[in-house]
């Protein structure tokens, strides 16, 4: 045959297989992103109005108008303060080039695009040194061979002002190197991630005080997986070469930063490990060396915990009473289901050099065994099952070197020999005031167990599990505050028992001891001028009193600034923040008393708890 002849068939041949692969990757192309269309059309977080596909020859059209709505309040919270409150839509078109040759770093797929999103014009005038008309982001993205979606964004480097027209605050920023990618399926079942930061710098000036924050070599990379409906598994893992704020006279550095995270389910059993590694992190004038620490939670019900995630992330409608209740009880369900498979939380490692390697070194684990009951509003048989042991210990080297910097006139002046060693003395000293605090030769240390129910530090028996939950809010039942009620349960049994008092009682004034505060918001349950956190499915103390021709006075005092709510034997609610003459310990004054139940909180103005006192008087509240 002739050569020409033969060189023209096969090119006529090659031809035509190219066409035959372009038509055929162009079929491919159209049913992956009709499977993409499906797929995120399926997700309760995604609105999709339109997603539709025009296939030519070698190229087709993309159109797309996508809103994603987190279902995460705190991811909400976020949008609402970039005025996004419905969420974040992207809309548009986008051209798409098919293989099986795609070019641009992509090499061989079955269809690549490239997007610019252009500054915004409000931002343009806030960066009056952004580079020319160039745009906030350049993206690319490719499906490859085998029908994965890969795509990258990265942002324009800026160094120069920031302009606020509302404020006189002169803020210079260095941006550079910022960009992400991803790679997934078109089910969105499998996903590799990375995002870098080169380096950031803000510097501001306002009126004077100066502040800067600064960044560099931050990266987060990793591949998850979803294992269960919402629980993801995989590795992950956070590095950050350099973190710095300095604020006038106070500073943070922190050199080196690397978290990596790697879960996993087997045998329908998820575990997690966590280590963390830092090098030297200074604050002000105090710095550490290194800290190094392995945590840990295993044999969780990787069924019960994926529910419970769902369950937390789209709760139903609390339309009703019993939709409220009904939920509590799925709550209360899977989390008997998960503590049944004998979970456990632990620190495995933990060693923080402030000095010297292993100045500090601790460990703690804690797990549960047995039948799990968690019956509302009894957490004995909780208390009974949880299982722990903790230990931590200090190096008197370390121990000694605090004393020199306690000793030191604030860093200024360096103590001497004598005075460090008077100081170190006084510490020890200190300590050893404590029962539960272990004193070698080269450490001293401190150990604590749950067992049978009981918490204990050393060998001192601080409390009940129970009486411990309580106290921090966590013994509500459905129907008290916390869970859609609104109120508090006057009917409870008072954590710190109830007490008898009769007209002419002494010791006048009659005073016990508690501890105030918790997780429930008085001006959310009473309102009417009632502040404070409290543990609202248990009062503190009941009043039984026997009235007589005196006023009583019921006040607290404490360290940290409490509140009073009490409800009288009529049923009438009585609150207090600040009594006269009292600075910010709380008090009330009933001048004609009756007979009867005084159910009383005693609260915290700042969310928590604290050591308080609380007082019984038919003569005053005293100085």
């Amino acid at each position: 045959m002739d050569k020409r002849i033969t060189i023209a068939l096969a090119a006529a041949a090659l031809g035509a297989s190219y066409g035959v692969a372009t038509l055929v990757v162009g079929q491919r192309v159209e049913a992956e992103i009709e499977q993409l269309a499906a797929t995120l059309t399926a997700r309760d977080d995604v609105r999709v109005s339109r997603m539709d596909y025009e296939r030519g020859f070698r190229r087709g059209t993309l159109h797309y108008d996508l809103t994603w709505v987190p279902e995460d309040a705190d991811l909400q919270a976020v949008l609402a303060g970039l005025d996004m409150p419905d969420g974040v839509r992207l809309a548009g078109t986008a051209a798409v080039r098919h293989g099986p040759w795609v070019g641009g770093g992509a090499g061989f797929a079955l269809a690549a695009t490239h997007a610019e999103l252009p500054l915004p014009d409000d931002w343009r005038r806030a960066l009056p040194q952004y580079p020319g008309q160039a745009p906030l982001l350049r993206g690319h993205a490719h499906l490859t061979l085998g029908g994965g979606l890969a795509a990258s964004v990265k942002a324009i480097d800026y160094r120069g002002r920031v302009l606020d027209p509302d404020s006189d605050t002169r803020v210079q920023l260095e941006l550079s190197g910022l960009g992400a990618a991803v790679q997934t399926d078109v089910r969105l079942q499998r996903v590799g991630f990375e995002l870098r930061l080169d380096g950031v710098d803000v510097s501001f000036d306002e009126d004077g005080e100066t502040g800067r924050i600064e960044l560099r070599g931050l990266g987060l990379e990793g591949e998850v997986t979803e294992g269960r409906p919402r629980l993801w598994v995989g590795t992950s893992t956070l590095a950050l070469a350099r973190a710095a704020i300095s604020l006038q006279e106070d500073a943070f550095e922190l050199e080196s930063l690397r978290v990596h995270s790697d879960s996993r389910i087997d045998a329908n059993r998820w575990n997690s490990v966590t280590t963390l590694s830092s090098g030297p992190a200074r604050f002000g004038e105090y710095g550490i060396q290194g800290v190094e620490s392995t945590t840990a939670v295993r044999n969780v019900d990787a069924d019960a915990l994926s529910e419970f995630i769902v369950l937390v992330q789209r709760p139903p409608r609390m339309e009703n009473d019993g939709a409220v209740e009904e939920a509590a009880a799925r709550m209360i369900a899977l989390g008997e289901r998960i503590l049944a498979g004998a979970p456990t939380l632990s620190i495995d490692t933990l060693r923080i050099a402030w000095f010297e390697a292993d100045d500090v070194v601790g460990r703690m684990q804690l797990g549960y065994e047995g039948a799990a009951v968690l019956s509302p509003g009894d957490l004995a048989a909780l208390g009974e099952g949880l299982r722990g042991e903790a230990e931590l210990r200090l190096k008197k080297s370390a121990l000694r070197r605090f004393a020199a910097l306690a000793s030191s006139d604030g860093g200024q002046a360096a103590a001497t020999e004598a005075e460090v060693e008077e100081a170190y003395q006084g510490v020890l000293a200190g300590l050893q005031l404590f029962p539960f605090v272990v004193e070698s030769e080269q450490d001293v240390s401190v150990s604590a167990a749950v067992r049978e129910g009981r918490v204990w530090v050393g060998e001192t028996e601080l409390g009940t599990v129970a009486d411990l939950l309580a106290m921090a809010g966590l013994d509500r039942r459905p129907g008290v505050p916390g869970d859609g009620a609104g109120r508090l349960d006057v009917d409870a049994e008072p954590l710190f028992g109830r007490v008898e008092l009769a007209a002419d009682f002494e010791p006048d004034p009659w005073s016990m001891d508690l501890a105030a505060g918790g997780g429930d918001d008085l001006e959310e349950i009473l309102g009417g001028g009632c502040v404070g956190w409290v543990n609202a499915a248990r009062p503190d103390v009941v009043l039984d009193y026997s009235a007589g021709s005196y006023p009583l006075h019921v006040f607290a005092r404490a360290e940290d600034d409490t509140t009073l709510a009490i409800r009288d034997p009529a049923g009438r609610w009585h609150c207090n923040d600040d009594a006269p003459d009292q600075g910010v310990d709380p008090g009330l004054v009933f001048d004609d008393p009756a007979s009867g139940a005084y159910v009383i909180w005693v609260g915290v103005y700042e969310l928590g708890v604290t050591e308080a006192r609380l007082y019984f008087s038919e003569i005053g509240m005293g100085d």
